[in-house]
């Protein structure tokens, strides 16, 4: 990657995780009112740097690892999960392969079924048997939610797009073969 894609890459993650911590706060606010009392007010006026409080509050936790676990998944996972969820939200390596603009939502749908994988390693390196039905829990959701989104998002490309079932099933074997591509392994 170069310093210029860099660049690009922190231009456009930055808003989506200040996003992300803001509509944290304001989900707290909000339960807050509910539940009758004021909800996070202590960090400046009116809360507003309790997201921040919490970031640094996050890093400096000690990190708990179970004894029996594997040490290395168990704190992989949850990075390769955040990884592969912030490449969804960045489209900048891909400006390169021009063929691929059409096919975007397909790009979306198979980063969001890899999401699938961390989930299984951190359940699995936990060496837990509630660890792991967590995990199968929560795959089994995923998987079932996610079977939904695609069978309509496809609806609509199909529709929308004019994109046939054939050219789908073309773009999904060359997803297959760049991926499984003796060079690649």
């Amino acid at each position: 990657l170069s310093v210029f894609s860099t660049c690009e890459i922190l231009i456009m993650l930055v808003p989506v995780l200040l996003n992300v911590a803001f509509i944290t706060l304001l989900e707290r606010k909000v339960l807050g009112y509910i539940q009758l009392r004021k909800g996070p007010n202590k960090v400046s006026f009116v809360g507003i740097l309790q997201p921040f409080r919490d970031a640094i509050k996050l890093f400096i936790k000690e990190v708990v690892v179970p004894y029996v676990s594997s040490w290395g998944l168990y704190i992989f996972s949850p990075g390769m999960m955040l990884v592969l969820i912030l490449i969804i939200w960045c489209r900048a390596p891909f400006q390169e392969l021009r063929y691929l603009s059409r096919f975007r939502v397909l790009l979306f749908i198979i980063f969001l079924r890899l999401n699938v994988y961390p989930l299984f390693l951190s359940g699995w390196a936990s060496n837990s048997k509630y660890g792991m039905v967590g995990a199968v829990r929560g795959i089994a959701q995923a998987v079932s939610y996610e079977i939904r989104l695609a069978v309509i998002i496809l609806a609509v490309m199909v529709v929308r797009m004019r994109i046939s079932i054939h050219q789908v099933g073309n773009f999904g074997m060359v997803c297959f073969s760049v991926i499984f591509s003796p060079s690649v392994v």
